[in-house]
């Protein structure tokens, strides 16, 4: 790129930040966009939320977005960036910040959304990022990142030039994408079916009744060292399995006897976004669990991997979303999650139930495995040709 000119981003752009803000939710109205709608390259559909017409004009008071915006995720992801591509009202919140072009020229825009899903850009952003358990970037310092902007006529080139090779790949990634949603949204359907039917045939139990034990989890500082694996929300995925990379604590053995962590515990997530998301403790190593989790120990009388479908169905999520407290940081506590029911057959019909969503749920993630594996194919492609416009070489 010939007269290249740097200018700092906060300069070019107005930053309109909704994090930190949950707004309260309703069955229908003002869609509602949070960072688990904003993609790597474009607007995922899933989930549908929305905040009452009522509530708009008092709750969009940082700024109104429109068409042309650039929407950039901060954390839990970081970095995922996309366009806004209508004038119809949308609501914002948590984790996203919205980057409106000063300038009105239309290939500004579109030359952004580029550059900011481009290798060099990445390549920052992940050498400035901060944080200890989740990885982040602070406003203060995105606003400060020195973006690049050749001449009009060259920012036009390269727009030109992308957007002629991307339609098919982005075309190609939206529907892998969709597949995958569809099938996110088909096993809750299941789920949904399943426990919907159980609790008419059967006697409905509370959390309580079904446990031995419900507890916080143990304080401390994590280690690169100790005598237990220290398992965090952070150690858990969105599916509810477990990360590789473990750290440790050192604890007493009075402390252990407490806390520590049996094949078939169930573990939830207490405080934060992610408030509710729910693990089946099956690790062969010594561990103990963190105080941001909750564990629930199923008596003789619970299958715990019927529990944990359970706690991945709707008619879960339907409850806990009432007994969570708090705005922008929700919380779940022990004493109202004991209060949650669920329709509770024999002990050998919840082993049936899970066996047949096991084998629903293992063909669903082939499908996800094989959707997955041709979108990250696409992205390097894309990568790849970002990465050459971006240092000339297109």
């Amino acid at each position: 790129m010939s007269e290249m000119n740097y200018y700092q981003f906060n300069k070019i752009t107005k930053f309109i930040d909704y994090r930190g803000k949950t707004p309260k939710k309703t069955e229908y109205g003002i869609p509602l966009i949070t960072a688990k709608n904003i993609k790597f390259g474009y607007l995922s559909e899933q989930p549908k939320e929305f905040i009452s017409e009522d509530d708009y004009d008092g709750w969009m008071t940082r700024g109104i977005p429109k068409s042309g915006d650039i929407l950039f995720t901060t954390e839990a992801p970081l970095g995922n960036v996309c366009l806004l591509n209508t004038n119809e009202k949308r609501a914002f919140a948590q984790r996203a910040i919205i980057f409106q072009p000063i300038s009105d020229d239309t290939y500004i825009s579109k030359y952004l959304f580029y550059y900011l899903m481009s290798p060099p850009f990445m390549e920052e952003l992940d050498s400035k990022k901060t944080g200890t358990t989740v990885k982040g970037i602070k406003s203060s310092i995105l606003k400060k990142f020195q973006i690049p902007l050749p001449p009009l006529s060259e920012q036009q080139r390269i727009v030109s030039k992308l957007n002629l090779l991307f339609e098919k790949i982005d075309k190609s990634i939206a529907l892998h994408q969709k597949n995958m949603d569809e099938a996110d949204v088909f096993m809750g359907s299941v789920l949904n079916d399943v426990f919907g039917e159980l609790e008419e045939k059967y006697p409905i139990k509370t959390v309580d009744e079904i446990s031995t034990n419900v507890r916080y989890g143990y304080t401390d500082s994590a280690k690169d060292k100790g005598n237990a694996v220290f398992i965090r929300i952070t150690d858990i995925n969105e599916n509810g399995n477990f990360k590789d990379n473990f750290v440790y604590v050192d604890i007493a053995e009075k402390d252990l006897d407490r806390f520590r962590l049996y094949k078939g515990d169930i573990l939830v997530a207490r405080s934060g976004a992610t408030a509710g998301k729910v693990a089946l403790f099956d690790l062969d190593f010594v561990s103990v669990f963190a105080s941001y989790l909750i564990r629930i120990q199923p008596n003789n009388e619970m299958d715990s991997s019927f529990l944990f479908y359970f706690c991945h169905s709707p008619k879960y999520w339907e409850q806990l979303n009432q007994i969570k407290v708090g705005g922008a940081q929700p919380n779940v506590n022990a004493t109202n999650l004991k209060e949650i029911k669920i329709g509770t057959p024999p002990l050998s019909i919840q082993q049936k139930v899970v066996k047949y969503l096991d084998e629903i749920s293992e063909k669903i993630e082939k499908v996800k495995s094989v959707q997955k594996e041709k979108m990250d194919s696409l992205k390097a492609l894309k990568a790849s040709i970002l990465d050459q416009a971006f240092r000339g070489e297109l």
